[in-house]
């Protein structure tokens, strides 16, 4: 799995954007909690944290091996955000980057208590999804 990016642990792995308001103060707006989409709150992001590349929707059934704990563990912490998304979708290497990319954003969330209220994977569970998505990735480009 690719190393998550040298961040401060209590960071926010979003976008912020200083403002200054008429008042003169700078504050602060968020940019990916649930990705300038409205504030949206109602579980669901649209796609707009990864520029509207949503994964297109697949059922359980139509993932590899759907009764493997890898496709569960899948469902239940992918499902939270976006739709569940096909293992063909990235290479083993694009799945590894994006992993550490969802994995960071969820570890904060659960941390802040975001409004989403979103899970984020143990650690075992991580590597379960990841062995997953690896063994059912698309080719390497050439």
């Amino acid at each position: 799995m690719a190393a998550v990016p040298d961040q401060p642990i209590d960071e926010n792995p979003f976008h912020a954007l200083e403002i200054k308001r008429s008042t003169g103060t700078k504050e602060k707006l968020v940019e990916g909690v649930c990705g300038g989409c409205g504030s949206n709150w109602e579980g669901r992001c649209g796609g707009m944290m990864m520029g509207g590349a949503m994964p297109p929707a697949l059922g359980l059934a139509q993932l590899p091996e759907p009764d493997s704990a890898g496709a569960k563990l899948l469902t239940r912490f992918c499902t939270q955000c976006h739709n569940l998304p096909s293992p063909k979708q990235h290479s083993a290497s694009g799945w590894s980057v994006t992993l550490a990319r969802m994995n960071m954003r969820m570890q904060w969330m659960t941390r802040s208590q975001s409004a989403m209220n979103v899970a984020a994977p143990s650690e075992d569970e991580l590597n379960t999804i990841t062995g997953y998505l690896v063994k059912h990735a698309s080719a390497e480009s050439q």
